[in-house]
């Protein structure tokens, strides 16, 4: 997010969209989830997409298949990206089937 980070330094935690969804970055405690300087852009084009949505227009990106996109609402042009952190994933993955792996065939309990 540009401008301050929220006042509790917690970045993208759960609830921080919600003054953006809805539009409410006036409201009162909204400062507190993602500081003072919250891009109202932002907030016009997030609360834009899932009215779109809501009223059954899409929320003008792709839907989900297995190429991953997901719009990444940045404030830099907030584009549909395909896969991020797709390494991550992958890492992940790798590691929780070697994990599931040693504890199906591993100690026999």
């Amino acid at each position: 997010m540009p401008g301050r980070p929220p006042v509790l330094g917690i970045g993208a935690a759960h609830a921080t969209e919600l003054p953006f969804v809805f539009d409410t970055l006036a409201a009162a405690g909204a400062a507190a989830l993602v500081g003072e300087e919250a891009p109202q852009a932002l907030a016009d084009e997030m609360n834009a997409a899932w009215a779109s949505f809501v009223h059954g227009e899409g929320p003008g990106w792709p839907r989900w298949d297995a190429s991953r996109p997901v719009r990444r609402f940045d404030g830099a042009g907030n584009p549909v990206v395909h896969d991020p952190r797709g390494d991550r994933r992958a890492a992940m993955s790798a590691a929780l089937s070697r994990r599931t792996s040693a504890a199906i065939g591993g100690s026999g309990r």
